[in-house]
Order: structure tokens, then sequence, then C-alpha cells
């Protein structure tokens, strides 16, 4: 990095955030005067070394205060995509880039450099380099991409701008979308007295919040980065189930048997998931048992299981973000591999209260609660329909093979009209069977029985969840007719995964 001249003045906005946390001091020791810029009552790094302005750059009028004298502004303050609405996070991630730029080009500044996203990039197979495809697939990433259209349409000979794309970020106090997954050896943890490993799935990189404060603080002052994009991201790319594992090593928890990443599962379910809707019902399903994670370690963090569409190019193909164009600058990441990032982050999450610090609490602590699921189908025949609830008593016991309760209605015509139905319904896993047993009165008093299957595939899995092939027998035992009950995959499916919902024990 070439040297900072003398008493060069660096605006930072975001400075209570993730990376401003590991930019303010490392700036400081590199040797510049340091304006931090955040709201009012943010926890901003050495507040005794710096000089803070506290507003919202959601206001022109303070966008124009926060870089006045500024020589260099990092504009690393951004609205995540914890919003799901493209007009709540337009104005940090749109418009007070264009307000900070202006700005700091009418008050005579060298260089501005923005934080992006590598979220950016089209799903695909495959490195990403920064002249890849970009495509937005959601509204966070929509801002940003308008956001980089404004400062490379500007002219040559004005203020110099650099992007930085960082990949999916971690560390201290970074709550970003991706680490959500952080929560996840804790939430299995409450059902296991180990947490099983993973092995396989796609391939990604992340990126430690202090290598990418180093990355901005190179290309801020670097005179080859003016006009330039930046990807930013760790050196090794890891599959999806050995991050899993990092995690669960981080933690020091036990880890059980190792199995395969379910690749297949996650590209047959992703064309009926992938919708808004599914993603913040997955998130509202898991916050309660995060909240008793929460209540039973007193976790205080910000820290959530939370679920976007963004992340599930990430689970189905390959996505490894290349650095080179940056390393030819001289950077290079103080954390290449997630697997020594990740530990020194949890160990820092644990002292903060964002996530349960297993070696002081004995297994009985742990484990001594049961946690049920239930949830809703309806399936229609040729001439009828089912409507069933399924409630399976404890989360923990799916591991051996067990019984859940069905209870509902059936209608079936010149036979019954929304009988009451009660019965049993055992997950066979190792003929990977969903075996249905239910009895009901008929309109003519009559006791009926119903037995049916459905027959898992891998290749198959929505298809074959979605039929429900048995025979109704009557009273007697005589066989009345066998039938099929269907339900329609992209309808139905969303109706079944609301009707998900986490049971507690006592």
């Amino acid at each position: 990095m070439t040297s900072p001249k003398a008493n060069a003045r660096l605006v930072i906005t975001g400075a209570g955030g993730a990376v401003g946390h590991a930019l303010v001091p490392m700036a400081l020791e590199a040797g510049f005067d340091v304006i931090a810029v955040d709201l009012p009552g943010a926890d901003i790094p050495c507040p005794d070394r710096v000089e803070v302005r506290s507003g919202d750059l959601r206001r022109r009028r303070f966008c124009k205060d926060a870089v006045a004298g500024g020589d260099l502004i990092i504009h690393a303050a951004a609205q995540g995509p914890g919003s799901a609405l493209y007009e709540e996070m337009i104005g940090i991630n749109v418009d007070a880039v264009r307000w900070l730029y202006q700005a700091a080009s009418d008050a005579g500044a060298q260089r501005f450099v923005m934080l992006s996203s590598a979220d950016l990039y089209k799903p695909r197979r495959g490195v990403l380099l920064e002249d890849s495809q970009i495509e937005p697939g959601s509204a966070y990433t929509a801002t940003k991409a308008e956001a980089e259209r404004f400062l490379r349409s500007e002219p040559k000979d004005g203020l110099s701008w650099t992007i930085l794309r960082p990949s999916l970020s971690y560390g201290p106090r970074c709550h970003a979308f991706n680490t959500g997954l952080l929560t996840v050896p804790p939430l299995l943890r409450m059902f296991f007295s180990y947490v099983p490993g993973l092995t396989g799935g796609a391939r990604n990189n992340w990126v430690h919040v202090e290598d990418i404060a180093s990355a901005a603080l190179l290309v801020a002052t670097h005179p080859e980065a003016s006009g330039q994009i930046y990807n930013v991201a760790d050196q090794t790319p890891l599959a999806y189930g050995e991050i899993l594992v990092a995690l669960i090593q981080a933690y020091g928890l036990q880890m059980g048997p190792t199995i395969p990443f379910p690749v297949s599962i996650v590209q047959a379910l992703s064309p009926f998931i992938d919708s808004d809707m599914t993603f913040r019902f997955l998130s509202g399903f898991l916050s309660p048992m995060w909240k008793r994670v929460q209540e039973r370690h007193k976790l205080t963090g910000p820290l959530e299981p939370n679920v976007y569409r963004a992340g599930l190019a990430y689970l189905q193909g390959d996505r490894v973000v290349v650095t080179d164009k940056l390393t030819a600058l001289g950077w290079q990441p103080r954390w290449p591999d997630l697997r020594q990032g990740m530990a020194q982050t949890v160990r820092w999450y644990q002292q903060a209260r964002w996530v349960p610090d297993y070696r002081a609490l004995p297994d009985e602590d742990i484990l001594d609660e049961g946690i049920g699921l239930s949830y809703r189908e309806r399936l229609d025949a040729q001439n009828g329909h089912l409507e069933l609830t399924v409630t399976f008593p404890s989360l923990r016991r799916l591991a051996l093979d067990q019984d859940a309760i069905l209870e509902g209605t059936i209608s079936l015509d010149g036979i019954a009209t929304e009988a009451e139905l009660v019965g049993t319904l055992r997950v066979h896993k190792a003929r990977r069977d969903m075996v249905y047993e239910f009895a009901f009165t008929g309109d003519d008093g009559q006791a009926h029985r119903f037995e049916g299957v459905k027959h898992l595939t891998l290749l198959g899995l929505v298809s074959d969840f979605a039929h429900l092939r048995g025979t109704l027998v009557g009273s007697h035992g005589q066989k009345i007719a066998d039938l099929v009950w269907r339900m329609d995959p992209r309808e139905e499916l969303a109706s079944f995964v609301q009707g998900l919902k986490p049971s507690f024990g006592q």
C-alpha cells in the first residue's frame, strides 16, 4: 500500500459496524486521521482518537457534513438483506452513495471507496471474476448494482472511485445473512448429544471482516485502484459440509457420523422453495427454536437463524470468488482459511453472549427438553379430499423410526363427508417409506380404515411426497377401493411449509 500523505483525513461511514470496527484501528495505525461516521449511539471504536460525526446518511445535508474536510472516503455503511423491501434499503445503499460522492467531489477529496457485494454475480457454477456477468437476485443486490452504475457513470476526470465486492462476510460483530449458519450447531444440539457432520456440497469462499477492512484501506490509496472493481475473499474455497464442520469444531461440540451434503435434494426442492414467502416462513419457523436457545443460555446478541433467497445460489453450485486482481496490488488476507478465522469469530460471539458456550454446560442441561414438529397436508383424490395434521412428538427421536400422530378430516363421495380421522404415520428410513394408517366413521355409521404409503426416492423426492397410494377397507376388513391421493407440488408445498410448527415439551 502506498503511504498516505501526512495527516491525510479518512472518512469511514458505518464505523460502528463489523467492518468499521476492524477498519478504524487499522487506519489509525497506518497514520490516518480518522473521521468516524455512524448513527447516534453507535459503538465507535477508539472514540478518543477519532473525530466522531453522528447522524443519518439518509439525509442529504448530513452526507455533506459527514465528508467535509475528508481526503479519502470509505463508504462501509449499508442496509443489509435482512430488509426485504427495496424502499427500505435505497436510502443508505443508493442515495447516500450519490450524496456522499457528490459532496466529497465538491470538497476536493482524492478517492471514494464503496463496499458492494459479490452476491451481484449471476448464479452459475465456477469461479467469479470481476468481469463475470452480474444479475441482481434480490432487493439488496439491486441497490448495490444501482450504486455501482452511478459510480461507473461518473466522468473519468471526476473524483476517483473504487468498488470492492466482498464475498460472504464473517467475523466479530458481523451479523450478515450468512452468519445465521452459526446458529445451526446450537439448534441441532437441542436434539442430539452430538452434532452430525457433513461432507461435500457446493464450494464457496467467505471473507473475514478484517480482510475486507485491509482491502478497503489498500485501494483507498493505491494509484492503480482508481476506477477499478475488486473481489475480496479468502483463499480457501470450502464445500458447505466443510464449513459446517468448521463451525461445529469452533464450538468444541462432539461430532457424530459424517453424512453427505444433500445436494440433489436442494436442487430438487429449489424450484418450489425459491420464493420470498417460503424463506420468510423458514426464518419464522426457526426463530422460536433459536429464542429457546437464547433464553436457556441468556444470550443477548442480534444473531438470528435467518434464511434468505440470496443464500440459495451458494447451496446449488460452486461460487468461488477469485481475488487475483486484488492480490496483484499486494493484498494478502490475514485469514486465508475460514477454518482459522471462524474459531476466533465464535470465541468473540461467545464472550459477547451472541452464541452459547458449551464448555461450562453438562449434557443433561442441553438434552432434557423434547421438541416436536407438526405440519399440515391437503391431498385430493378423484372422488374426495383429505386434510391431515401430522405431529411428531419428538424430533430427537426421528434419528430412530418413530410414529407420528395423524388427525384431520376425510371426504369421499358416497362414503364420508368431512369425517374426523385419527391414526399414525410411521417413517421407515431404511426403506424410505412413509406409512399412513388411519380410521374414520363413514356417513352410514360404519368404521373404515385406510392404509397407504409414500415411497420416497432421491431423484423424485418432491413428486413422491406429493402422492399417497393405498387401500380403503370396510368394517369387516373387505376392500372397498384403491385410492391415490395427490397434492399439487407447487400450490400445496407452500401450504405444507407454512403449516410446519415446532412444539416444546416440558
